[in-house]
């Protein structure tokens, strides 16, 4: 063990206790060194209650009430479970803000005791300092009274840093069965501030059901953030998970269906959401819901009318005739309506670049209800299987742009898989989907081969017409504990699906592949599987030639 000392400045002197009067205790409270005021106190605390408050109001009135020696007696009546009113009223006044925060800290302490704390934390929560403004809200948690709650709202009408809300938040946590009750009742902020109100309702949302989504909800809606701030909630949005299938359904019902059609249910004012979840990411889907004109989808541009009348009616064309127009016009209530205008009452028509949806349709809904509508609609992954003389045909073939890569273009797009016999139905839902340009994210493969392992399992890829080769793209399936089972994974390719030829074989397995086949390779076929007896499973299949 080793002392360090300073060979240029002397030892202290130790300050003892031992022996001394209470009012030589009280001067070691003006001591610089912490640790002799710290035994100074354990010391005055030993001695006589009474003794000690009456020699400290003697100690207050001699010499300079520093904010310091003002906090030392406060902290000792405190030790005696008898705070003085009126000395808290001088720490309160005093412009060390330090000072005012131990008051209110103090006061906190003895709320049971101190029959003033309310009024002292009442002008603490407004105080100028941030602190104290802490302090005080953190006071208001003890007094378990819907009042308290009203009183620590107040601080929200100062600026708020991290430590502030966090605990503000566990405050009106702490009081929420006093304010709940008041609230059941009308007493509740009854005449209060817009500003508390708001921050009530808000902390109401954020704390009940889906509460994890109402703020990047609030963002992404919020015309007056950066669009990369918007973006970057709607991808926290994504990542919340907690939805309910079956209760999206409802909502859906409730809010989409006046629009939207999902098999026999709803109406068709509006895109089909059939396959929404096989065309589009998680955030994309969001980003429909939040921002209806950012994207508008083929054949539901809108357009406005103005009548002779003045009437404006802003929808999509449903059906025209020479005499008649008749419009789907999306409403609040997600119902929808036909209007049917005669073309003689037409003013003025102009092609609108806005989605009929209306914004806004995702604060007619609670929190949790959008992650349950978000957790259905992801839901309706699949398109429906199409097979044609044993060729599966490629689904949502018109979603996104051909995939181009260094003087390479897809050529998948249109082409058709055959899959064995033996490939279980229920591992197939997605098989139509493996050239898609539809998201592959929200799957873990398109399909699966037999369990156990089957003896060279392989799929057939027809293209629409013969063409060269130069770049083939594999995803493995997307769970990395299973890329092994594609350690002898090869691709062969043919001109007539009779006589192939092996152009690649995998090294290891991997989680992507990019197959650069060789120079002059041309075929109408393609093969993929294992070479050797396995598990195959693969989620996306990208073929490109040259451009």
């Amino acid at each position: 063990m080793y002392r360090l000392v300073n060979k240029n400045k002397p030892l202290l002197t130790p300050v003892l206790q031992h022996g001394k009067t209470i009012d030589q205790l009280l001067q070691q409270l003006e001591e610089y060194e912490p640790r002799t005021r710290y035994r100074a106190r354990r010391e005055l605390r030993a001695r006589p209650k009474a003794e000690v408050l009456a020699a400290v109001d003697r100690w207050l009135a001699t010499g300079t009430a520093s904010p310091n020696k003002l906090c030392e007696a406060l902290w000792l009546q405190e030790s005696f479970r008898q705070l003085d009113p009126g000395l808290v009223n001088r720490v309160m006044a005093s412009e060390d803000l330090r000072a005012r925060a131990a008051a209110v800290h103090s006061v906190s302490n003895e709320f049971r005791r101190f029959e003033p704390t309310q009024d002292v934390l009442s002008r603490a929560v407004n105080d100028s300092a941030s602190r104290v403004r802490l302090e005080a809200v953190r006071g208001l948690s003890f007094l378990q009274t819907s009042k308290a709650a009203e009183i620590a709202l107040q601080v929200v009408n100062h600026p708020m840093d991290y430590w502030t809300q966090y605990t503000l938040e566990h405050t009106l946590q702490a009081l929420r069965p006093h304010v709940d009750a008041a609230r059941k009742t009308g007493n509740f902020l009854p005449q209060g501030p817009e500003s508390l109100r708001h921050y009530s309702e808000v902390f109401e949302l954020e704390s009940g059901p889906g509460g994890e989504a109402v703020k990047p909800l609030r963002d992404a809606e919020d015309p007056e953030l950066p669009k990369h701030k918007r973006r970057s909630a709607i991808r926290q949005l994504a990542r919340i998970g907690g939805g309910d299938q079956g209760r999206g359904q409802v909502v859906f019902s409730r809010v989409c269906a006046g629009c939207h059609r999902v098999g026999d249910q709803g109406k068709d004012f509006g895109p089909r959401m059939d396959m929404v979840g096989a065309q589009y990411p998680k955030d994309d889907i969001i980003q429909h819901i939040l921002w209806p004109n950012e994207s508008i989808a083929k054949g539901y541009e809108t357009v406005q009318i103005l009548t002779v009348d003045g009437e404006v009616i802003t929808g999509f064309v449903l059906k025209e005739t020479e005499a008649q127009l008749t419009l789907g016009v999306a409403t609040q209530d997600g119902k929808g309506k036909e209007v049917v205008v005669d073309k003689a009452n037409i003013e003025q028509r102009k092609e609108m670049k806005a989605s009929s949806m209306p914004e806004g349709l995702a604060k007619t809904i609670a929190p949790a209800e959008f992650l349950d509508l978000l957790t259905y609609l992801t839901s309706l992954d699949a398109a429906p299987l199409e097979v044609q003389d044993g060729w599966t045909l490629t689904a949502l073939q018109d979603i996104g742009k051909l995939r181009s890569r260094d003087g390479l273009i897809e050529i998948s797009r249109d082409a058709q898989v055959a899959y064995p016999a033996d490939f279980q139905a229920h591992w197939m839902k997605h098989s139509n989907l493996l050239l898609s340009g539809a998201d592959a994210s929200g799957r873990e493969f398109a399909f699966h081969s037999p369990e156990p392992a089957v003896a060279s399992p392989a799929i057939t890829i027809r293209l629409a017409r013969p063409s060269p080769l130069a770049l083939i793209t594999i995803q493995n399936r997307r769970n990395k504990q299973f890329y092994d089972r594609a350690k002898d994974l090869a691709v062969w390719v043919s001109e007539d699906g009779k006589q192939w030829q092996q152009v690649w074989r995998s090294e290891k397995p991997a989680e992507n592949y990019e197959i650069k086949l060789p120079e002059g390779t041309q075929a109408s076929y393609i093969k993929i599987g294992l070479d050797g007896t396995g598990i195959l499973h693969l989620n996306q299949v990208v073929v490109y030639a040259p451009q």
